[in-house]
């Protein structure tokens, strides 16, 4: 398998930049007896309130970064000194409000900006290191989804954590060189997983023979190894073939035991009669003339039962044993003769007028 890299941009992180503060605010020079002798109050503040006033508060830049912490330390030492100040003129006098007004104007502004720097510092930098965080999610997020198009199935899996990579950095170019080789990393094995899950996949077509239909799981199962899918893939079309011999066998058991219940139904059928042979006058006539039959002088005829000749009816018979009569003009058929016959052939035939079978008279 052949692994598509990413393309990567190395990022050496630099150094941490030195963070330059407003200018230096001249020494504030201040000297009362009662009253205040000498000072360049006016010019130091309107100074001030400028510098202060003038900080940055638009942090996009390590740069940025570095000169705001900076100023919060500017901050601090221009309120530091105005109370040094103060406390320097209180000790020469005990009320001048108009410095001590001027002062404290200056210490307050300050402290304001140094509050509010601190709080956009932290911000403003958190906010930062998310928006790296996340657009290198969404970077993942379209190489996954780019694979997925082309295995035809979803990359799970891969894990990128951003967050312990920036654990610990403090610039914004290490956080996103420390991001961007986290995310490089990532793309990598997500694109060996798609070359991994394309591989098992065609492992399971041939030229006379698709197994996909044993892989209702493919979604979950096609990211194991090699090893441990072709695994699977033989235990489970081993399975296949083993339910489909024990499914053939029951059909052709199930067959043959049909085709015994036919040929046993077939053996106990009773065989269809033979037509019945029917005596014309002619064939009368010729028994006659070659001396078989009912011959005059016969005490009682004999009956013979034969399989040859099918009657339906005793009176079948009887009909049969006149028409022999008339035609050798045998006294006999009295009644007390035809009622002899009738009991003779009655008896030959068992009980039941009804009963099928074959006879016919005979010497």
């Amino acid at each position: 398998m052949t692994t598509q890299k990413p393309e990567t941009t190395a990022t050496v992180a630099a150094e941490k930049p030195t963070g330059k503060a407003p200018d230096t605010l001249p020494a504030l020079r201040i000297e009362v007896t009662g009253k205040v002798t000498a000072s360049n109050l006016a010019e130091f503040k309107e100074t001030a309130l400028a510098a202060i006033r003038g900080v940055n508060r638009q942090l996009a830049t390590d740069q940025d970064f570095a000169d705001a912490e900076q100023s919060v330390k500017w901050c601090e030492e221009v309120e530091s000194r105005l109370a040094a100040a103060k406390e320097h003129a209180l000790s020469q006098t005990t009320s001048i409000d108009q410095l001590f007004k001027a002062i404290d104007d200056i210490s307050a502004e300050a402290r304001k900006v140094r509050l509010e720097l601190g709080k956009l510092v932290k911000g403003r930098k958190d906010e930062l290191r998310e928006q790296i965080v996340t657009g290198a999610l969404r970077k993942l997020d379209a190489h996954t989804a780019k694979l997925a198009e082309r295995v035809g199935l979803r990359i799970s899996g891969i894990k990128a954590d951003f967050a312990g990579a920036i654990k610990g950095r403090r610039s914004l170019a290490s956080i996103q060189d420390a991001v961007d080789t986290e995310l490089a990393r990532a793309k990598i094995a997500a694109s060996e997983q798609a070359d991994l899950i394309e591989f098992n996949i065609k492992s399971l077509k041939g030229e006379a023979h698709d197994w996909g239909f044993l892989f209702p799981d493919l979604a979950h199962v096609a990211g194991k190894s090699a090893e441990d899918f072709s695994n699977l893939m033989m235990a489970r079309i081993q399975a296949h073939q083993d339910a489909e011999a024990a499914r053939k066998l029951r059909e052709a058991e199930a067959a043959a035991k049909a085709a015994q219940a036919v040929q046993q139904a077939a053996n106990t059928t009773k065989a269809p009669d033979a037509p019945p042979v029917v005596h014309t006058q002619a064939a009368l006539q010729k028994a006659a003339d070659s001396g078989t039959g009912i011959k005059l002088g016969d005490t009682s005829p004999d009956i013979i039962i034969e399989g040859d000749v099918r009657m339906s009816q005793i009176d079948n018979i009887m009909m049969l044993a006149d028409r022999y009569a008339m035609m050798f003009g045998d006294s006999r058929n009295d009644a007390p003769n035809r009622q002899a016959l009738r009991t003779a052939i009655e008896q030959a035939l068992g009980p039941g007028e009804q009963r099928q079978t074959s006879a016919h008279c005979t010497r």
